[in-house]
């Protein structure tokens, strides 16, 4: 019986094929088979129904004796549980050979990402975000994992592809690896695997972090230079009362496009978003400054969405709103660059530091979750009134400020 690789190395050709039985920690079976050509290759042999029958594993020294050891290991375990082990191994190569290429994968994938409502927004991804993930496939991943069969590529590979990502872009490489993670959920759910080898791999383990927090917040200088360009821009009516929102209340992009009259009441000044329609998954109540009723005043109703978009009975979307800012923002002469999200980060800045809003009183305006749970869990105080003071304290800034007079302008950020 043969033990050691050196063993195996120097078995010679004879004039007839020979075996020779192999040690293995798994049991008996696993046989070295020599033919007169010198050929070496790795087998199991076993008895199936009575009958003496045999299955290659490998060839040597391809397959070395290691990995033999491996192959009969799973070999063996299929026979003790009653299955056929050269059944099972015809029914893995036919599996392998309907397999995809990860490229394959990705093509699959791709447009049933584009087209299914995210948990967050129940909205598809918009078609920036789409197109980003196509461009981070063929310039990231495809060079390096196009051509693999998903039922080979491993944890390692998905891992040394990230990390080479991570070395360009840090940011691009957590990214990547998100997609990976759901390209293989959908490999999962379409019968290629039954697990998902990028689930583990850690973004911090590949030197793949969050980038920097944004800081951006706006003077009420560059506020009223951007009222400006809005009221002048070339944006739908709807496009341009939604960026106003937005100034005045602080909400969220996704939350403000998709508002329901039905939800608005402009008698009692409130605007209600629904569980169902934030982020927070809770009911969240804005109390709205005057200046909001008056913008939302001045649009029609003849939809059911207060922001309608171009597709009948659908809401602009936020890729519209973020298309028409960059338009906008290219008529605003020596303003540094922003973006939607930096005018909510305005907002919390200029009630804390202008209109004197407590933070705790701000939080419950951006409608975040609590940091901790148990804050939620307790912590039930509505704040109604003092979220109201604050939305009122807020407007009245932006009314005598920046959409109605320019005023004394000071900047919303306290100078050192």
């Amino acid at each position: 019986m043969l033990t050691t690789d050196r063993q195996i190395q120097a078995q010679k050709p004879k004039g007839k094929v020979y075996w020779t039985a192999v040690q293995s920690p798994h049991g008996g079976g696993l046989t070295l088979r020599v033919t007169p050509g010198g050929v070496k290759a790795w087998y199991f042999r076993f008895r199936w129904m009575g009958k003496a029958d045999a299955m290659l594993l490998g060839r040597y020294p391809t397959m070395g004796l290691a990995e033999a050891r491996k192959a009969h290991a799973a070999a063996r375990e299929n026979l003790d549980a009653g299955i056929n082990p050269k059944r099972a191994a015809k029914e893995r190569r036919d599996h392998n050979a309907a397999a995809w290429t990860m490229q394959e994968l990705f093509d699959a994938w791709h447009p049933v990402y584009a087209r299914t409502p995210t948990v967050r927004t129940r909205r598809p991804p918009g078609s920036k975000t789409v197109a980003e993930h196509a461009w981070r496939w063929s310039h990231y991943l495809a060079p390096k994992l196009g051509n693999y069969s998903v039922t080979t590529v491993t944890r390692k590979d998905l891992t040394v592809a990230a990390a080479g990502v991570a070395e360009q872009a840090r940011s691009e490489a957590r990214k990547c690896l998100t997609m990976l993670k759901q390209m293989f959920d959908y490999a999962i759910a379409k019968g290629q695997l039954e697990e998902n080898p990028a689930e583990t791999i850690k973004p911090e383990k590949i030197g793949a972090t969050l980038s920097m927090p944004r800081s951006r917040v706006l003077t009420v200088i560059e506020l009223r230079k951007l009222w400006q360009a809005i009221e002048s821009s070339k944006s739908t009516t709807a496009v341009r009362a939604a960026l106003k929102i937005l100034i005045l209340t602080g909400q969220r992009r996704t939350e403000t496009c998709a508002a329901r009259w039905s939800d608005i009441d402009l008698d009692a000044g409130t605007w209600l978003i629904p569980a169902d329609n934030n982020k927070s998954h809770r009911e969240h109540v804005v109390y709205l400054p005057s200046l909001a009723i008056e913008v939302l005043g001045n649009m029609e109703r003849r939809h059911d969405f207060v922001f309608p978009g171009r597709e009948p009975g659908q809401p602009i979307g936020a890729d519209a709103l973020n298309r028409a800012l960059t338009k906008i923002r290219s008529q605003m002469k020596a303003v540094a660059p922003f973006t939607l999200h930096d005018l909510r980060r305005t907002v919390a800045t200029g009630m804390a530091e202008h209109c004197g809003v407590q933070p705790h009183i701000i939080e419950r305006v951006l409608n975040h979750a609590p940091e901790v749970a148990l804050v939620g869990v307790y912590q039930r105080a509505d704040y109604r009134s003092e979220k109201a003071a604050a939305w009122k304290a807020w407007g009245d800034l932006i009314e005598t400020r920046v959409a109605k007079a320019p005023g004394n302008v000071v900047s919303l950020r306290k100078e050192a």
